[in-house]
């Protein structure tokens, strides 16, 4: 509702828009438009909720360990069930876990680990422990210290 020139000429008006007619077919075309639009962004916004979720849960199908700590976290009151849920827990990464028997980098990183040389296993798990700081994957790099101290012989901190 600001004032506004009117053409070239020196008149100065304001108005406001009191009704607005429209066909009722274009009317409801447009709001059946809008209604697709917006299940389109929940059905969106729902495959991206279920992935994130996937992307969260899948770690702890392969590491029965994180997996049954995070249902103690839930569950503290409970803890006569816990050595069966990680049984369930290992049960499960066993069923899900591919039975490839192709060279991975994971085994051959194992295998390297078997070897009698102590300062080259240390000087690999230091290396990782470096690559996974730089990748930010802070859930590595605190795994893989206690690695590092089992290698050394260290004892476990508490």
């Amino acid at each position: 509702m600001r004032w506004e020139r009117v053409g070239n000429t020196e008149i100065s008006a304001r108005a406001h828009c009191a009704a607005v007619t429209a066909e009722p077919e274009l009317v409801s075309a447009v709001a059946a438009r809008e209604d697709a639009a917006r299940r389109r962004l929940v059905l969106s916004w729902q495959h991206e909720q279920r992935e994130h979720t996937a992307a969260r849960l899948r770690p702890l199908i392969v590491d029965p360990l994180r997996a049954t700590a995070w249902w103690f976290a839930d569950n503290q009151e409970k803890i006569d069930k816990l050595s069966e849920v990680a049984r369930e827990f290992q049960e499960l990464q066993s069923l899900l876990s591919p039975t490839v028997d192709d060279d991975t980098a994971g085994r051959l990183v194992d295998e390297f680990l078997l070897g009698e040389d102590i300062a080259e296993k240390q000087r690999l798990l230091l290396h990782l422990q470096k690559v996974f700081g730089e990748g930010n994957r802070s859930d590595l790099v605190e795994r893989i210290d206690s690695v590092i101290r089992n290698a050394a012989g260290e004892p476990e901190s508490s």
